[in-house]
Order: structure tokens, then sequence, then C-alpha cells
């Protein structure tokens, strides 16, 4: 009997193949979005947040969901560049 194999995002790994990719779509999302300061925005599968901390001196409120351990770990460490202005929901 075949075992399932289960993916886990691997913070890790999506800054070496993902965040790339992220970053250069950032300022085409951001030109799509025109986020607002009245607005709050929910930003779904937000891994290390990098675009949500490109919005967040743009809007009044922003939320982070991401189902991944690994992404809300590193996310929630001390030294990431995100220190006001957004919360992240497991």
């Amino acid at each position: 009997m075949q075992q399932e194999q289960k993916y886990i995002w691997s913070a890790d790994l999506y800054g070496e193949k993902v965040a790339p990719f992220v970053a250069t779509s950032t300022d085409k999302v951001l030109a799509c979005v025109d986020p607002k300061p009245t607005e709050e925005i929910l930003d779904i599968g937000s891994g290390e947040g990098p675009l949500a901390a490109r919005m967040v001196p743009h809007v009044k409120r922003i939320v982070g969901i991401d189902g991944s351990p690994d992404m809300i770990e590193h996310f929630n460490k001390p030294t990431h560049t995100l220190s006001r202005g957004l919360s992240i929901a497991d």
C-alpha cells in the first residue's frame, strides 16, 4: 500500500523557489488592487508576507492567513521585517 505524501510548505523552500516570482509580481498586484487608507485587506496564502508588507503603509488593516505552520513560524520571528499592522491567522 502506497503511503500518501503530505506536502508542507517550507519557508526555506519558498524563499529559494517562490519568493523571486512573488517579488516580481507584487508591483503588478498592487497596481491592480490600488489599496486605500480606509480599506481592510485579507491576504490569503500570505506566506512570508511580502505582499502584505508592501500594503501595510497604504491600508487601515491587513490580515494574513496561511495554512503552513512553517510559514507562520517564519513570519512571527522577531527579526521579520514587518513589525506593525499585520496579523497572521492560523
